[in-house]
């Protein structure tokens, strides 16, 4: 449930439910607090319908409490250094948060100005004691090159192996199974309009633009096509977006695959 997005977790800046609970109590989506991710309630009973939310946070959870090392720890040692990556992290050093990529926000005159990031709390610590407390948060909290976070996507167009190193991350079966739709009865209507509570980080936007009539499923952490897209993707196509305007798409049936960052605010534009 929670890699399919059916376990009932929410976001408060699209669930107007939760936004009513997250106000007055000041829960943050985005404050890298481990206690805004747990001590939330459900939007929904586990397994009645997908909602996109903090069940990618919960995974990264029960893989440190696995594992017994911290999700940072996990990622270098598991997938970062098998592919010689090394931007990719939840404790930016304070060499790499010269080089971040400003957030900007779109003014009402259609021009943009320079705000702070959305995900603030691990560019102002100092020491790397503060790194280490931070919360590694799996479903959102990586800073990094989208030039190296595309290496991550070139393994599921080869099969879970790196063309680079030739490291074998994933088993084919298991990217096999990545890619098919595990909510096949509970298919998503991506052209419906999503609820926005904090309209400075969304906008009311659906989150595929697509025919009424068209669906599209989810496989292990993302969205799968149902239908061919007007661009050239063909069905079973990957992707996902993130709230900066960041979007990511991975074709296996022609070897394609791509990120655009935009680090623009707010979601949608």
């Amino acid at each position: 449930m929670l890699l399919n997005h059916t376990a009932g977790f929410g976001y408060a800046f699209e669930d107007d439910k939760l936004a009513e609970v997250a106000r007055p109590i000041g829960l943050d989506d985005f404050s890298c607090d481990r206690l805004d991710v747990i001590n939330r309630p459900l939007v929904n009973q586990p397994g009645e319908t997908f909602q996109y939310g903090t069940s990618m946070d919960w995974a990264g959870i029960i893989v440190e409490r696995a594992t017994g090392v911290s999700l940072e720890t996990y990622f270098q040692e598991n997938i970062f250094e098998p592919l010689g990556i090394t931007s990719i992290t939840f404790q930016p050093s304070e060499e790499s948060k010269f080089r971040l990529a400003h957030m900007h926000q779109r003014d009402v005159d259609g021009g943009f100005y320079e705000i702070d990031h959305i995900y603030r709390k691990p560019l102002v610590v100092k020491t790397q004691e503060e790194r280490d407390n931070l919360f590694c948060a799996g479903g959102h909290g990586c800073f990094g090159k989208p030039a190296e976070f595309s290496r991550i996507i070139s393994l599921l167009l080869n099969d879970g192996q790196d063309a680079r190193t030739k490291a074998q991350l994933l088993k084919p079966e298991t990217v096999d199974e990545m890619f098919t739709d595990q909510i096949s009865d509970k298919p998503r209507y991506s052209n419906k309009f999503i609820p926005v509570s904090k309209p400075t980080l969304a906008r009311p936007t659906p989150l595929t633009p697509m025919p009424e009539d068209h669906t599209e499923g989810w496989g292990l952490s993302f969205s799968i096509s149902h239908h061919p897209s007007s661009t050239g993707r063909p069905a079973g196509t990957a992707s996902w977006e993130g709230l900066a305007n960041l979007y990511w798409f991975a074709d296996r049936k022609n070897k394609i695959g791509g990120i655009i960052a935009a680090q623009i605010a707010p979601y949608g534009e």
